[in-house]
């Protein structure tokens, strides 16, 4: 890939689907709880959720779906962490999905 070509989309593969009542179009947060530790002990000293994008569904089964990743979060505005990018372990919010309304 050069430089003039686009970035192609991010797709993320969940494990939840229409069962949970998510729908294509559904835009559904990612979040993730980074450790803070405190700076005299060294020692864990809570966590903070750092909102890590937005994917937007593109297909939705029975138990699963695919969200692909919207443009907006800059990585290199995020704090830094092991990785910028979803992953493994971030965390779906579908309770403040937005979409279409159920028909």
């Amino acid at each position: 890939m050069s430089d003039s070509e686009p970035i192609p989309p991010k797709d993320i593969f969940l494990d939840v689907g229409g069962r949970q009542g998510l729908h294509v179009g559904d835009m559904i947060p990612v979040h993730r709880s980074v450790m803070v530790l405190n700076r005299e002990s060294g020692q864990p000293d809570g966590t903070v959720r750092v909102m890590m994008g937005e994917l937007k569904l593109i297909a939705v089964g029975e138990a699963n779906s695919v969200g692909r990743l919207q443009p907006g979060t800059v990585p290199e505005e995020l704090p830094v962490m092991d990785s910028r990018e979803i992953m493994l372990g971030d965390e779906v919010d579908i309770g403040t999905r937005t979409g279409l309304p159920t028909p």
